[in-house]
């Protein structure tokens, strides 16, 4: 339908919304029940209308008409009742504004019988008809304004309701008694009948003059209307980002709910809890009516005249000055329920109407109706209309608006609404039979359910105040039992926040962006949108601390062991954020999948049923082992365009490839994420990659990547975001893209992203994400950088004439083209090829196992068989029965590859490679991301190759490390000359991925009950006890443990392989702390010197045992990039356990820099570089300027010989004054868990 445009927006609509729409509709409500009241005691009145007449009757016939004015009374209610119900069957096929326009002209109709009735039929048919009108504006008006309102607005303009229906209760009285004094005839009563139609008119001629509700047209797929719609509301244009980013939130909360009904609640699965919000909607409606609201509304002028007395005048009076005085006091709750909260004022309400009603049981209890005791009387009546405003004129429509799940939000309000009706109907029914009979006892049942209001809200209703209606579902679903729902709520971030963002977008970002006054790059609109609501400071790229709120945390289960025993430790009932943890890890390779995964569920049965048991226990999603490597399950699961995530592992920005800002870091930083705190992020800078062109040959996207980390090396993305863009970015499949961002993790980059492209939505529609794929190609055009978005460096790359790379060997920015790899492995004489590996988070997408498959097949039809072993793990569970599907996966069975399980493998090191003894020099090839000494196969002599899955599928064939598949030839068993013609294959399967959830176990909607599995005994998993805090002074005295040369990534610090078996227990793992570090002075691995014995050839540990155990502090002299490599926090956990101080270093890698500071070490820098050359493993050093520590402010270093010469250096920090707190208190969870005061 076409909107018939009102010339405002914004706020000002909302008000004429109010204003033309909300009030005509509540001073019917209002008008219209009240309005028989006062015309009871009219002589023309009853002159008409004889069976209702209980002025000149007594006895049994006044009973009889007591009760059949009663009825009269309650006509209205039955046919509102009947309206509100009514609309569960069409509201939400109507919209909105259809309804209220319909009920508009029913108004019409049901009181043009009504003021010209002649019989008491035609009255009560009127009334009915009035009623149903009422029953579905009711119903309606609170769902269309809780939909168009900004959340912190929602509750001021929801709650207006109440000035409204008191409006016409008050209006009426003062009406009937102003008609009241005509001469006697039907015109004393016709005439206040007629007033209504002034509202019904106003309401008919206004609705269309108002955008239907934005949500109501967003869940019937009309997306442009919705647009505009929402823009109107919001004052702003339909293509501004946070019209979009709201919009596209909404329409992700419809996802996967077309089919939602209210048939749903009585489901045992209802993991929403329908009808546990159904009970709290229901539950306000029956406390509305039964607290005595309506008793005093409607009665209250037959009560001055019938029981206290009082003449007919001074009894209208009466009654139309307390109604008059509840208009006045439904303003309170216009300041108050933003304010105070719903809770709040529902429990003051409720408290404060018990407390009225029982003195009004006292006083008509205690005999004959003094004067004194009416004035007491009347004198509460005013008092409970104060407080019965604060929580029930209007509060309990709202509050059912926003309980209510999107779908089901008409239907459901429209069952609370006749709810209310139907203890409406109850209250008018009952109340002058039971005033007459019980007398001081109805009051004295008013008293006893308003008592019960703060303790039922108390315990069961959920705040609501200024969040959003999307997030609020999160909340029943995810809380662990209905006990725990209140508590969830409360850590609900306030504001604006669609979820996902496409969940996302908060306002607060909008600002940041006028703040920054310039264009913003993909990364930055994407991060910015994701600061936390507090966050207010400037933004100044590489130097302002972030405070960020990632959507995602996904945990793989060599980080998770102790992120969960750390969480565990804060003492929190669930985790605040979507939390998954995944299985990939702990599964060693050795004879396939066959063998291999069933070997590792048996050897690491106690970790995963502790892991899986704390996941079912603290509401978190958990990847069974086989379900596939954490990143491929995240891409194919969790990742979009927009969102933020952050992973307990490095390579985490695998998800850039759907556009989504994905960041590695320790399981400190997600744990304060799991806790509901904000993430601490130094703002990065923007490193671009511009590309060009189009891959093709043998050109492929690892090759992007392997260019790009040779030309900056393992430490040239430090402190900055890696963005591409240009016209080559929109050539790239998703998955090619993820590959490409996985890897920039070896560049020590905070992430990389691609911005939104055509295939990002394919690859969403082919994991069966349709929805969101909708949902992001609607705000595709904010989905990339501004027009003249500036990076602080640019590398171009031209797509079409890149070359097929080999990075290698041991380190993963030695980058070698193909052309001139043969001359290069033939310089340095690289040892020959033993095994070639595909597979990893990097290279195990549909894609790539597509294209290795065309080459294999190729060669098998040539002859070829492979020379040496080829181990092939895909991705997941879903890819590997996809390409199975596919036939790819029986090509390489052909050829007799070991299909590993789906899971990390020798990329992590856990490979018992049993076909090479240690130490034998040899070389392979892999699709892996990093090639450091010794990390695949703990073989440090492996010369470890990285490359694209195309390239070690057809070196395999040959045998030899220098085959060019593009130039070079093979001879086939025949004599024939074969040679590869370039890979191809499609980037996605074309009947979609395959289902596969049967490895995912998600928590129980009741966790109450369940422990975590964790054996006091285990030598696998151990409870963490708090490190000490700080002692206030400066560190004196200290002996350098260990001077460290040249590469010291994080496998150096804790290798993996073998003692990933006690990732879970601190004390055990500790005994490989620093083994594969090179000593600076002697050129050895765990050999130094104990300077406190004199003895050499000592292992690390065990020397820094030795000093843990003398109280003897030590500090760790590093090189450049100290930390580089995987995410595992371990290598922070291990020196802060045996007794470290700090690591003074050249410079650190980002991730493990931050894990030092979360475990209150000091991780600090050489102003001058060349200070580390001065220091020697002999020397005792001195940390000075602690007392002082503060942000920006360096520290002093005194340095002492051996032969007693003092020289002091410099030293720098990037310690935020929350930072500060944390080594302070001797770690970031002492002081999360207020095991120790900070200060």
């Amino acid at each position: 339908m076409t909107y018939f445009r009102i010339p405002l927006v914004g706020f000002r609509l909302q008000i004429a919304l109010v204003a033309l729409v909300v009030a005509p509709s509540y001073i019917l409500f209002g008008y219209n029940q009240a309005v028989l009241g006062s015309l009871l005691s009219l002589r023309s009145w009853v002159d008409v209308f004889p069976e209702i007449d209980t002025i000149d009757t007594t006895g049994a016939q006044k009973s009889h008409n007591s009760t059949s004015q009663g009825a009269c009374n309650a006509s209205f209610q039955i046919g509102a009742m009947i309206g509100a119900l009514s609309l569960s069957f069409y509201a939400d096929r109507l919209g909105r504004r259809r309804v209220i326009f319909l009920a508009a002209i029913i108004t019409f109709i049901g009181q043009a019988l009504q003021c010209s009735a002649t019989t008491l039929a035609q009255l009560i048919v009127g009334r009915v008809i009035i009623g149903f009108a009422i029953g579905q504006t009711s119903g309606t008006v609170p769902v269309w304004q809780s939909e168009c309102a900004s959340s912190k607005d929602r509750g001021q303009q929801v709650v207006c309701v109440g000035i409204f229906i008191s409006t016409g209760y008050w209006l009426c009285n003062w009406v009937d008694l102003g008609f009241s004094f005509l001469s006697s005839s039907t015109m004393q009563w016709r005439a206040p009948l007629i007033i209504p139609f002034l509202f019904s008119a106003i309401l008919l001629v206004s609705v269309f003059a108002f955008p239907e509700s934005p949500r109501w047209l967003a869940s019937k797929g009309r997306r442009e209307e919705a647009m505009i719609s929402l823009a109107q509301y919001r004052g702003k244009e339909p293509t501004d980002i946070m019209v979009q980013r709201e919009l596209a939130g909404i329409e992700l909360s419809f996802e996967g709910t077309e089919r939602t009904s209210l048939k749903d609640m009585f489901r045992k699965d209802d993991r929403e809890r329908l009808f546990y919000r159904f009970l709290l909607c229901m539950g306000l409606n029956f406390f509305q009516q039964a607290c005595g609201g309506n008793l005093i509304s409607v009665y209250s002028s037959t009560i001055f005249q019938n029981y206290l007395n009082m003449t007919p005048t001074t009894a209208k009076i009466l009654a139309a000055s307390v109604l008059m005085w509840k208009c006045i006091c439904c303003f309170i709750p216009c300041w108050t329920i933003d304010r105070w909260g719903r809770r709040l004022s529902f429990m003051i309400s409720g408290g404060g109407m018990a407390v009225c009603m029982a003195v009004l049981a006292i006083t008509t209890g205690l005999g004959t109706i003094t004067h004194t005791k009416a004035i007491v009387y009347v004198a509460f009546m005013f008092v409970f209309n104060f407080f019965y405003p604060i929580g029930f004129m209007g509060g309990n429509f709202l509050y059912a608006t926003e309980v209510a799940p999107g779908r089901l939000r008409a239907a459901m309000s429209s069952l609370a609404t006749a709810n209310h009706w139907l203890w409406n109907l109850v209250v008018v029914l009952v109340t002058p039979v039971a005033i007459d009979t019980i007398g001081y006892g109805y009051y004295v049942i008013y008293a006893l359910i308003s008592a019960t209001i703060p303790v039922c809200v108390y315990l069961f209703y959920p705040e609501t105040k200024n969040r959003n209606l999307e997030m609020l579902d999160q909340v029943f679903a995810t809380a662990p039992s209905v006990w725990k729902v209140v508590s969830q709520a409360r850590g609900l971030p306030q504001g604006e926040q669609p979820v996902a963002q496409v969940e996302e977008g908060k306002e607060d970002a909008a600002a940041d962006f006028c703040r920054l006054k310039r264009p913003l790059t993909y990364s930055e609109k994407v991060l910015y949108s994701h600061l936390d609501e507090s966050f207010d400071e400037p933004i100044v790229r590489g130097q302002s601390q972030l405070r960020l709120r990632p959507l995602r945390i996904a945990c793989q289960d060599a980080t998770a062991q102790m992120a969960l025993i750390q969480f565990m430790s804060a003492g929190m009932d669930a985790a605040a954020v979507p939390t998954t943890v995944h299985c990939d890890h702990l599964i060693v390779s050795r004879d396939g999948e066959d063998q291999d995964l069933p070997r590792a569920i048996e050897a690491h049965r106690e970790v995963y049923e502790f892991m899986e048991s704390a996941c079912q226990k603290y509401n978190m999603g958990f990847w069974k082992p086989g379900a596939g490597i954490i990143h491929q399950i995240v891409l194919e699961n969790y990742a979009f365009p927009s969102g933020m995530m952050i992973g307990t592992d490095s390579h985490t920005p695998n998800a850039g490839g759907l556009g989504m800002i994905a960041i590695g870091v320790g399981g400190a930083d997600a744990v304060d994420v799991m806790a509901g705190l904000p993430l601490e992020l130094k703002a990065p800078k923007v490193l671009g990659v511009r590309l060009t062109g189009q891959l093709s040959q043998w050109a492929s996207p690892k090759d992007i990547i392997s260019t790009v980390a040779g030309l900056i090396s393992v430490k040239g993305g430090t402190g900055s975001i890696i963005e591409y863009f240009g016209p080559g970015s929109q050539t790239l499949s998703a998955t090619g893209m993820a590959t490409v961002c996985n890897m920039g993790a070896e560049t020590g980059a905070t992430t990389s992203i691609f911005p939104y492209s055509p295939q990002m939505a394919d690859y969403l529609r082919s994991t069966h994400r349709s929805d969101m794929a909708r949902a992001v190609g609607s705000v595709a055009p904010e989905l990339r950088a501004d027009e003249g978005a500036e990076y602080d460096q640019v590398i171009e790359i031209d797509l079409s004439t890149l070359e097929p790379r080999i990075n290698g060997p041991f380190t993963p920015d030695l980058s070698t083209p193909l052309s001139k790899f043969a001359q290069t492995a033939e310089e340095n004489q690289w040892p020959e090829l033993t095994a070639g590996l595909i597979g990893s988070c990097t290279n195990s997408s549909f894609e790539d196992m597509g294209r290795a498959a065309h080459l294999a097949q190729q060669a098998l039809d040539a002859g070829l068989q492979p020379k040496m072993p080829l181990l092939i793990s895909p991705g997941s569970l879903q890819t590997r029965d996809t390409i199975e599907d596919a036939g790819i996966l029986p090509v390489f069975k052909k050829l007799g590859a070991v299909m590993l399980p789906n899971a990390c493998g020798p990329c992590c090191g856990s490979w018992d490679r049993t076909d090479m003894p240690k130490g034998t020099p040899n070389s392979i090839i892999t699709s892996y991301n990093r090639n450091f000494s010794g990390r695949l196969d703990s073989n440090p002599a492996t010369h470890i190759f990285l490359t694209s899955p195309e390239l070690v599928m057809a070196k395999v064939f040959s045998g030899d490390l220098s085959f060019d598949p593009t130039v070079d030839t093979l001879t086939t068993p025949s004599g024939e000359t074969f040679k590869f013609q370039p890979p191809t294959g499609d980037a996605l399967p074309k009947d979609g991925y395959k289902e596969s959830s049967s490895a995912y176990l998600a928590p129980p909607s009741k966790r109450d009950n369940l422990e975590v599995k964790i054996s006091p005994s285990s030598q696998r998993l151990q409870r963490l006890a708090p490190f000490e805090p700080w002692h206030g002074r400066d560190f004196e005295d200290c002996v350098v443990l260990i001077k460290t040369k040249g590469k010291c990534t994080t496998d150096h610090i804790t290798p993996a392989g073998p003692w990933f078996r006690y990732r879970g227990h601190l004390e055990n793992i500790s005994n490989n702390t620093l083994i594969g570090a090179v000593n600076a002075e002697t050129g050895q691995v765990n050999s130094i010197r104990n300077q406190l014995t004199g003895e050499e050839s000592q292992e690390v540990p065990a020397t820094a045992r030795y000093y843990k155990s003398h109280d003897q502090p030590w500090v760790v002299i590093a090189d450049h990039n100290y930390g580089e490599g995987s995410s595992r926090e371990h290598a922070a956990l291990q020196p802060r356990y045996l007794g470290g101080v700090a690591i003074i270093a050249k410079s650190f890698a980002r991730i493990h820099e931050a894990n030092l500071k979360k475990q209150g070490m000091l991780a600090l820098t050489f102003a001058n570089e060349a200070d580390y050359d001065r220091i020697h493993a002999s020397d005792r050093v001195s940390i000075r300027g602690l007392a002082e520590l503060a942000p920006g402010k360096n520290l002093t270093l005194q340095v002492t010989s051996a032969q007693g010469e003092i020289w002091e250096a410099e030293l720098q920090h990037t310690f935020t004054e929350e930072q500060i707190g944390y080594f302070r208190a001797g770690s970031a969870l002492n002081l999360m868990s207020g095991g120790v005061n900070s200060s």
